[in-house]
């Protein structure tokens, strides 16, 4: 909702139009609310891994999977709230981040964006992990091939 509401915003203040047709005011309050939406963004990934994360942690198996699902979930809110953290103090004033006459010390491009591949980077592991975590749960259970194959397969569409 949250996201939907920041994107409502952003359509306002000039989301989908080019630069050249902002005014200085709708520029500014465009970057304003896409700096927020990242900081929901990277929220809303962190809690929907750490829900699935909690989820493959109720199902009963041997402690040697329970530990891995235990590390995960601690990797994860840690990554995301340095990134979280790094993205809301990217400028020096915070303001500054949107407003280009504070002259503030602020992090570059590149910086910029190595936070956002760094969660990105996460995302995309935990995913194709937590997506691939059932098949080892399932390997030793006694069921037709055809069946575990299926279990697999169903359990794998989380990677989409």
């Amino acid at each position: 909702m949250v996201g939907i509401a920041l994107d409502c915003v952003e359509t306002h203040y000039g989301f989908g139009r080019q630069e050249v047709y902002l005014t200085p005011h709708q520029l500014q309050e465009f970057q304003k609310y896409t700096w927020g939406e990242w900081i929901q963004t990277f929220a809303t990934l962190m809690w929907t891994k750490v829900s699935t994360c909690l989820f493959l942690l109720r199902i009963p198996v041997a402690q040697w999977l329970i530990r891995p699902l235990q590390a995960a979930l601690v990797i994860l809110i840690v990554s995301n709230v340095i990134l979280t953290l790094l993205w809301i103090v990217q400028c020096q004033p915070v303001a500054a981040a949107w407003d280009e006459s504070l002259h503030g010390i602020c992090f570059s491009k590149d910086q910029l964006r190595s936070i956002i591949f760094a969660q990105a980077m996460f995302s995309v592991i935990s995913d194709f992990s937590f997506a691939a975590y059932p098949i080892l749960m399932l390997w030793n259970v006694r069921m037709r091939w055809k069946t575990k194959v299926g279990l697999y397969c169903l359990m794998g569409l989380g990677v989409m």
